[in-house]
């Protein structure tokens, strides 16, 4: 099928269509996520979205895990935009892509649309952590603590895969013995 001006075609094959978001699939959300670097690229080593939302997710209490790990699912399809220049004014247009498509992400999802104040506040103390270990001369964004573990971040395909098994956890479907030790020992290293 060929796409109309609306649509992008996904890692996987499928059109995504801006004007009608849906079609949605985890291995095109986690591949694309792990592409995506943070702070616009703006960081001391690549550091992905899917990353950081893999972090989140253990940040928050376990009733708000899978929030935290779909909070920025979004930018899979819409891109990572720097959150000062998503807040100027002119940017109106690209927020409310962005808001449409994460509504129809948490309809397809099961979340409720609008964001726990527990994931907001996980976000931004990673915001916080990532600033202190991912950036030169940053200054921390808010007055939080930052996490006592430092960040090392993870390759696009440690990322890709760490995502997609943290998704299929929390969604409580089936892993392999090997893959319940992997999420075993990364909890230890992240918390």
């Amino acid at each position: 099928m060929k796409p109309t001006k609306s649509c992008i075609r996904t890692y996987t094959g499928q059109l995504f269509d801006f004007e009608n978001p849906g079609n949605f699939n985890i291995v095109d959300i986690s591949f694309a996520l792990s592409q995506i670097c943070r702070f616009g690229g703006h960081c001391l080593r690549p550091y992905s979205v899917a990353e950081h939302s893999v972090r989140v997710s253990y940040a928050c209490p376990p009733a708000f895990a899978l929030w935290g790990l779909c909070h920025d699912m979004g930018e899979a399809y819409v891109g990572d935009v720097c959150r000062p220049l998503k807040h100027l004014l002119n940017m109106t247009a690209y927020r409310n892509h962005e808001k449409r498509t994460m509504a129809s992400l948490c309809v397809w999802l099961g979340l409720d649309s609008e964001e726990p104040e527990e994931v907001k506040a996980a976000d931004n103390k990673l915001l916080v952590t990532e600033q202190r270990d991912l950036m030169r001369g940053s200054i921390p964004d808010f007055n939080i603590e930052p996490m006592k573990n430092v960040i090392k971040p993870w390759s696009y395909r440690k990322a890709n895969y760490i995502f997609q098994l943290r998704y299929a956890e929390l969604r409580g479907w089936k892993l392999r013995w090997y893959d319940h030790i992997t999420l075993w020992w990364l909890k230890r290293t992240l918390v």
